[in-house]
C-alpha cells in the first residue's frame, strides 16, 4: 500500500489485484504498478501527470510471508527553467520567464563589470492553479551611449538555470581602403590618462597605447606598425580617437578602446568595415558577346544585366568572381550574349556603392557615376550633337564662303589697279625683255626693280 503525507490513500494491491476503493480523488487515474514484476519484489509504483500537488513524502508498506517492510520516499516536483525573454523598453532591459518550479531566483550581471552597482528590480508570481511561478526582472541601462555592454540575466531554480543575453548596439563605421580612417573614442577629462586600443577581432591585438603622456609602443601589433596615431593635444580634452592608416582589408573586425583616467573607466566598441568601392568599369564586344569588367572592389560585388528596352526572357550570362591574394580586393567579369539592337547595361554593385555601364552597336559607350545618374545621358548627347551640326551647316559654313569671296574680290581689284599702273609708268621706246613676266618686270626711273637670271 501506497501512502503520502497525511496518509492519503494513493494506491492498494492485495489478493493479487489493485483495491483502489480508498484511494484519493486526486490520483485516480494516474497510477498503476508492474504487476508481473511483483512476484520477483517489484512493488515500484508509476505516477503519472505529475503536478505541484504531489510533492512530498510516501511510504510504501509490504506484507508478506516474511514479515512487514516500509519503504519512504521524498517526492520533489520541477518545472525546470525551459526559456527566458529579454527585450528593451525605453530605458529598460526586461528580462521573463513562465511555468518554473520550485520558485526561481533572477540575477544581472554584465561583461566587462561595470563600475556602478545595477539598478535592478525583481517580480515573482504564482499561478494558483499550476502552482507554477512566473518571474520578471528589469534593470535600468545606462545613458552611456558608447560603452559596449553585454547585460546577462540568468534565472535559476534548484535543479536548473538559463541564460540571455542583451548587447548594447556598437557604431559601425565603414573605412576606405587605402586610406586613412578615424575611429572616435572620448572619456571624462582628468589627468594621468590611459588608453588601450586593441583589435578583438584578432584576440586582442594590441593596436596602440597611450600613458605616462606618451605613446607607449612595445607590444604593438606588428601589421599596425606606422599606422596608428592618437591626436596628442587633444587627449586632456577627453579625446581618444585613433587615426588608422593605409586601411587593408585585413584591418576589419571590432576594435576596442579601453580609457582611464582618475578611476574613471570606459570602453568603447567599434565595428570596423572595409570597402573599396566600384569605380570603373570596362565593356567590350568580342565576337556576338559583351564581356563586362571591373576590380580592385571590396567586399564582395554582385553583377548583373539588363537591357533597354526590358527583355521577357532571362539574359543568360556566366560570371566569374577572383579575390588577389595579397590585397584581398576583388575582381569580376560577366559575358552575354548579344540579342538585337538595343541597350545593353552592366551594373556591379558592392554593398555602398555601385556603377553601371551602357553599350550600344551605334552608340559609344557611357559610364555614369552612380544609379541615379540620367539613363538617357546618351540621348541628349547625340540630340545636342545634331543641333550643333545643324548650325555649323545652315550658318558659319554660309558666312566662310561669304567672306572668302568679299576677300577675293578685293584681291582682284587691287591687282588691276598694280597694272593699270605699272602700264602709265612703262616708256612706250623700251620694249619688255624677252622671256620676262610683264606683270613683274617693272622699270622706274632709277633702273629695273627685278631682271630675271644671267641679265645685270
Amino acid at each position: 500500500m501506497y501512502q503520502s503525507k497525511g496518509g492519503i490513500a494513493v494506491h492498494s494491491f492485495y489478493d493479487k489485484d489493485d483495491q483502489l476503493a480508498e484511494q484519493n480523488e486526486r490520483f485516480r487515474g494516474r497510477t498503476s504498478l508492474f504487476k508481473q514484476k511483483i512476484k520477483e519484489g517489484n512493488t515500484s509504483l508509476l505516477l503519472k501527470n505529475v503536478a505541484v500537488g504531489d510533492e512530498g513524502e510516501y511510504w510504501c508498506t509490504v506484507a508478506n510471508r516474511q514479515g512487514l517492510k516500509e519503504s519512504f520516499i521524498q517526492l520533489h516536483v520541477e518545472t525546470p527553467v525551459r526559456t527566458i525573454q529579454i527585450q528593451k523598453v525605453d530605458n529598460q532591459l526586461i528580462c521573463s520567464s513562465e511555468g518554473i518550479y520550485p520558485e526561481p531566483e533572477l540575477h544581472w550581471s554584465t561583461e566587462p563589470t561595470l563600475p556602478h552597482a545595477l539598478s535592478t528590480k525583481v517580480y515573482i508570481h504564482q499561478e494558483w492553479q499550476t502552482q507554477l511561478y512566473g518571474i520578471k526582472g528589469s534593470l535600468e541601462i545606462p545613458g552611456d551611449s558608447e560603452a559596449d555592454v553585454k547585460y546577462i540575466c540568468d534565472i535559476r531554480s534548484s535543479r536548473s538555470s538559463k541564460r540571455a543575453t542583451w548587447r548594447k548596439s556598437y557604431r559601425d563605421v565603414w573605412c576606405r581602403w587605402n586610406t586613412s580612417c578615424l575611429l572616435e573614442a572620448s572619456f571624462p577629462i582628468g589627468d594621468d590618462v590611459i588608453i588601450h586600443w586593441t583589435h578583438q577581432s584578432k584576440g586582442g591585438a594590441a593596436v596602440h597605447s597611450f600613458y605616462k603622456n606618451n605613446d607607449k609602443l612595445t607590444n604593438q601589433t606588428e601589421c599596425f606598425r606606422g599606422r596608428t596615431s592618437l591626436f596628442k593635444e587633444k587627449i586632456k580634452e577627453g579625446n581618444a580617437s585613433l587615426l588608422l592608416k593605409n586601411v587593408v582589408v585585413g584591418d576589419e573586425g571590432m576594435y576596442r578602446c579601453s580609457m582611464e583616467a582618475q578611476s574613471n573607466y570606459r570602453d568603447s566598441f567599434i565595428q570596423v568595415h572595409v570597402e573599396s568601392p566600384v569605380t570603373t568599369i570596362q565593356i567590350t564586344k568580342i565576337g556576338k558577346q559583351l564581356m563586362c569588367t571591373s576590380k580592385g572592389i571590396f567586399p564582395e560585388p554582385q553583377l548583373r544585366w539588363f537591357t533597354e528596352p526590358a527583355l521577357e526572357q532571362t539574359l543568360t550570362n556566366v560570371s566569374t568572381i577572383h579575390q588577389e591574394m595579397w590585397t584581398k580586393l576583388y575582381s569580376i567579369n560577366s559575358s552575354i550574349d548579344l540579342m538585337g539592337d538595343m541597350e545593353y547595361i552592366c551594373e556591379i554593385s558592392c554593398f555602398k556603392s555601385s556603377k553601371r555601364i551602357t553599350w550600344k552597336e551605334t552608340r559609344k559607350m557611357f559610364y555614369s557615376s552612380h544609379l541615379g545618374a540620367d539613363p538617357y545621358y546618351s540621348r541628349k548627347v547625340g540630340i545636342g550633337s545634331g543641333v550643333l551640326a545643324i548650325i555649323i551647316i545652315f550658318v558659319v559654313v554660309p558666312l566662310i564662303v561669304y567672306y572668302a569671296e568679299k576677300k577675293l574680290q578685293c584681291c582682284h581689284r587691287v591687282q588691276r589697279t598694280t597694272q593699270e599702273r605699272t602700264s602709265e609708268d612703262q616708256p612706250e621706246n623700251v620694249p619688255l625683255r624677252e622671256g620676262v613676266n610683264p606683270i613683274l618686270y617693272t622699270t622706274s626711273g632709277h633702273g629695273p626693280d627685278w631682271l630675271p637670271p644671267g641679265h645685270t
